[in-house]
């Protein structure tokens, strides 16, 4: 797996020893991946955003492995950073926003998105501008259990603070439930 050359390999067949395989070398990335940010960046260099896509959407129990390794991948260097862009990592993290477990982790690996936002383009700030992400956040918003509020207050204050774009779109009356912080 060093050499990167199962990563290609890994693509979605029926059967009990293939989940079995996957499941093996879905938890060895992720051991080798956390304990190390390079192998994290060349495994993003060689093809793996994709595949822990497809294992993410096809609700595995292997999302275990496949969605925290994707989030952390947001985190890693900015070659990362642009295959998630390439390959749509964005529109996931605000699909994980549903996912009462990992939104927390997905509010910090979009607004790490933002910060590394650096060229002129602001693709990630116009694309989180977008209606559908905008009625994303808004309902992320009226919808947050309240035990998870406090925790999602410091990600959502970096990325309004990052964009000042964000937070014309966001205020009252658009996000009534932010009404105490506008």
């Amino acid at each position: 797996m060093q050499s990167n050359i199962l990563i290609p390999n890994l693509v979605l067949k029926d059967g009990n020893l293939v989940y079995q395989i996957h499941h093996e070398v879905l938890s060895a990335l992720f051991n080798l991946c956390k304990i190390n940010k390079r192998r994290q960046e060349q495994a993003a260099e060689n093809g793996i955003i994709p595949h822990l896509m497809i294992f993410i959407m096809s609700d595995f129990p292997l999302k275990k492995y496949a969605l925290p390794l994707l989030c952390d991948m947001a985190h890693t260097s900015r070659n990362s950073g642009e295959q998630l862009k390439a390959h749509g990592g964005l529109d996931m993290y605000l699909s994980f926003l549903d996912d009462e477990y990992w939104l927390v982790i997905a509010l910090d690996s979009i607004f790490v998105c933002l910060a590394n936002d650096n060229d002129n383009s602001h693709k990630v700030e116009h694309a989180l501008l977008e209606n559908d992400a905008i009625q994303k956040l808004v309902n992320f918003f009226q919808n947050c259990p309240e035990r998870h509020f406090v925790h999602i207050l410091e990600p959502f204050l970096k990325i309004i603070m990052k964009s000042s774009l964000a937070i014309n779109v966001l205020r009252p009356p658009r996000c009534y439930c932010l009404d105490s912080i506008f």
